[in-house]
């Protein structure tokens, strides 16, 4: 995997690439960028797929954009497809990047093949005076305290089966994107997205069952709102299946996206 730059909108993004055959994007969360999400399974993945894993808008040296809910990173990543002359791939998002994918693929159908759903993907239901509230700079303190203890290991431990892939190292590049983390979650609290949330390409939610931070029943409640969605449950690990068992994570992915 090669890491490189391209200027969309006068905006800089920062984003991996490499492998040979069809097109598969990697969505990273919240939780650090594309190469803390990925690294562990991109390679093994790039042997099948020509894997394209963009750090999103304010992670990773990517530029901020000036709207940043589930709908602008969407367009956004539709945007970037343009710019490196992809039109439509297998698409794989991840906590956060789960309700991006969801929202891509059903804002820009056309251009996902399948999708796959990594403990995320949903998409917060949360009143517009409240989501306005939000973006005060009343609540800027409020928001900081709440990054410093997501950003630490007790904040962290509850997403891990195993607790000693939490290392010190871990932790600190977490923290390095925290802020953007941060940026991104007031300004999708802020928006509506509707119906339009609900894809009609082929599915999968797969769900590390030792997730204490997004539950199980979440899993199942989100393959239940998308038609033909099929659920499965990833034994012996949490939040991000990726980095605990990697090897079982690219067998689950190349089941489903052939």
């Amino acid at each position: 995997m090669q890491q490189a730059e391209i200027i969309i909108n006068e905006k800089k993004v920062s984003y991996w690439q490499g492998g040979v055959g069809a097109p598969l994007l990697l969505i990273h969360g919240g939780i650090g960028n594309a190469e803390l999400h990925w690294k562990h399974v991109w390679n093994q993945l790039a042997d099948r797929y020509t894997v394209i894993a963009p750090n999103l808008p304010s992670f990773g040296g990517t530029s901020p954009l000036e709207r940043a809910g589930f709908a602008q990173i969407a367009d956004w990543v539709a945007q970037l497809m343009d710019a490196l002359s992809i039109e439509s791939a297998n698409v794989l998002g991840n906590s956060f990047g789960g309700g991006v994918s969801r929202l891509m693929a059903s804002r820009h159908e056309r251009r996902v093949k399948r999708l796959i759903l990594v403990n995320g993907g949903a998409i917060p239901n949360i009143p517009p005076f409240v989501g306005r509230m939000m973006q005060s700079s009343i609540f800027n303190g409020m928001f900081n305290m709440i990054r410093k203890q997501t950003f630490s290991f007790k904040g962290l431990a509850p997403m891990f089966a195993d607790r000693s892939f939490l290392t010190n190292e871990f932790i600190t590049q977490a923290e390095a994107d925290s802020l953007g983390f941060v940026t991104l979650m007031r300004q999708s609290a802020s928006e509506g997205v509707g119906t339009e949330v609900v894809p009609q390409v082929p599915t999968l939610v797969l769900w590390g069952e030792d997730d204490k931070f997004t539950k199980v029943s979440m899993g199942k409640n989100l393959a239940k709102m998308i038609p033909n969605a099929e659920f499965k449950l990833f034994m012996g690990a949490g939040h991000m299946p990726q980095i605990e068992k990697p090897d079982e994570f690219v067998k689950k992915v190349v089941e489903f996206f052939g």
